[in-house]
């Protein structure tokens, strides 16, 4: 068939997330009607990889305040003085599971599974933008919204060029997307080619279907009470 004679590595879409991290964010921002600079978020994250590093450098850089939650504290010290000695920005590393993600409004799940999620006590109002596998739970009290999988647009000749694969009826954009663009390259590089592609976030779902204006309105809201 089409894949195996072209040799195409098809896989599930979601390793190329990492790389719309603050494509999504973007999206968020622009369904509240809310200024992305001034948002704080937290990161769960335990592996200290190079992709990961760079996502916390990106997000520190352009949103208010950046705080990682990881059971690897030590690990993560020194991107946290990288940031202050040579950026000058502060971040917080921690892992208080009782504390940490009690008040966030923003949660971005890079690679917790759901086993560990459980451990900790979250904001039940909260935004739970989730990059590891879908989670088909939700936590008991929760009555935010998670964040599970995403539709991506791109520029017209591209999207035309994928689907001349004849493969849209059996892989979403965001996986066909990742089959053309995942390598081994920098952070940097693989966004400059998103860019270049025009890639946006058309829309998202999460536990219960496509997750509407008016579900992220509702999380809005209640920041205010």
């Amino acid at each position: 068939n089409y894949i195996e004679r072209n040799n195409i590595d098809i896989q599930n879409g979601r390793r190329i997330l990492k790389y719309m991290v603050y494509n999504i964010l973007e999206y968020i921002a622009d369904v509240q009607e809310i200024p992305l600079e001034s948002q704080s978020i937290h990161i769960l994250v335990n592996d200290n990889t190079s992709i990961n590093q760079s996502i916390i450098i990106e997000l520190a850089r352009k949103l208010k305040r950046v705080d990682i939650v990881t059971n690897h504290i030590k690990q993560f010290r020194k991107l946290e003085e990288y940031l202050d000695d040579k950026l000058g920005i502060m971040i917080t590393v921690g892992n208080n599971k009782r504390k940490c993600l009690v008040k966030e409004k923003w949660i971005l799940n890079v690679d917790f599974p759901i086993e560990l999620i459980r451990q900790y006590r979250v904001n039940p109002n909260s935004l739970f933008i989730n990059l590891e596998n879908p989670m088909l739970e939700i936590p008991s009290r929760f009555n935010g919204i998670i964040l599970n999988s995403y539709e991506i647009q791109m520029k017209e000749e591209l999207e035309t060029s994928l689907k001349n694969m004849g493969l849209d009826d059996n892989f979403d954009m965001l996986t066909l997307y990742e089959s053309i663009r995942m390598r081994k390259d920098s952070y940097e590089n693989i966004q400059k080619d998103m860019e270049q592609d025009e890639i946006k976030i058309k829309r998202i779902k999460g536990i219960n279907g496509y997750i509407q204006k008016k579900d992220f309105e509702r999380i809005k809201e209640s920041g205010r009470k």
